[in-house]
């Protein structure tokens, strides 16, 4: 949640929309379970419903079978808007490249660019604290006691 606050304040996100790439390395079973239906239809709620911001395409690569009997089980939930624009890769880049040019993508997904890095992502977060936490002020107060 705290990247897609970070990254809609970026007006050529705001402009342009959201193109995700969700790397799916090493994604088991453990990860399986912490995904209880609730927080997976929050998460989905908080895509297609909520969110102001427009993903134009959500990319999975190195997903592994496990996540696709997952996907498989979410599908049902999703709209037909979102539907379309979801993509599997696997580890096959030059299909990503399909929807993403390589000049713009790092090395570990074929592209032209160094390795990926979130050093500066993750510093330009740690720099925003108190952004995130004045946002942490708003939301609904619970009157029931």
């Amino acid at each position: 949640m705290m990247c897609l606050e970070m990254a809609v304040r970026d007006t050529v996100t705001q402009e342009n929309g959201i193109a995700a790439i969700i790397d799916l390395r090493g994604f088991g079973l453990c990860h399986f379970r912490q995904l209880s239906p609730n927080h997976t239809r929050q998460i989905i709620s908080l895509i297609q419903d909520c969110f102001p911001a427009r993903f134009n395409a959500i990319h999975f690569v190195n997903e592994s079978n496990l996540f696709g009997v997952m996907f498989n089980l979410v599908k049902p939930l999703l709209s037909e808007k979102l539907k379309k624009r979801i993509h599997f890769h696997g580890t096959n880049f030059r299909s990503l490249h399909q929807h993403i040019p390589a000049d713009i993508l790092p090395s570990d997904y074929g592209g032209n660019l160094d390795l990926f890095s979130n050093k500066t992502w993750y510093s330009n977060m740690r720099k925003s604290e108190d952004f995130f936490n004045r946002n942490n002020r708003y939301g609904y107060k619970n009157s029931i006691k």
